[in-house]
């Protein structure tokens, strides 16, 4: 009689309420910014979230907890490292990094218009999301409200965006 199965929105709540605020906190380690950690945090459990419903992933999974922090983990270092290159960027953009002769600003402003072209290679999703979020400055939450999309792909594009920069680039410099 007692002995139902709980349904995936009851075991979805009783991992978020035993994991989101350990998961928080941990973020919070890494990131040092309240919002973002609950960013993350909150989209962890959305990935999780559809991974239940897809049924590749069960709560009663001994790894659940290690997938939980992993992809925590991940998600943070990932937007450290996105921190990181939007610094390094706007730091070129304002001249601060020192560049020495006429030959090394000349190749830096080929290599800039290389990027340029790539990024407009890029399919339009792509294209967009990353305007929005680099040049823009948008988060990637406030770039799925304006493309009317979700966090996750997002970062699911994003992924895609480096890929296809990365080859597009590779190409150029080999």
């Amino acid at each position: 009689m007692c002995n139902e199965v709980p349904t995936t929105t009851a075991r979805m709540e009783a991992l978020f309420k035993r994991f989101y605020k350990p998961l928080y906190l941990y973020a919070l380690t890494f990131l040092c910014d309240e919002e973002q950690a609950k960013d993350i945090t909150g989209g962890v459990f959305q990935t999780v979230w559809e991974m239940l419903r897809e049924g590749s992933l069960t709560p009663d999974d001994r790894q659940a907890v290690g997938f939980l922090y992993t992809t925590v983990r991940h998600r943070c270092l990932d937007k450290l490292r996105h921190d990181k290159a939007i610094d390094r960027y706007t730091r070129l953009q304002v001249g601060t990094t020192p560049l020495g002769t006429e030959e090394e600003v000349m190749e830096f402003e080929q290599r800039i218009q290389q990027v340029k072209e790539a990024i407009e290679q890029l399919p339009e999703p792509e294209k967009s999301i990353l305007k929005c979020t680099y040049f823009r400055k948008m988060t990637y939450r406030e770039t799925a409200e304006v493309l009317h999309t979700s966090v996750n792909m997002i970062h699911k594009r994003m992924s895609i965006v480096f890929k296809m920069m990365r080859k597009m680039l590779k190409e150029e410099y080999t």
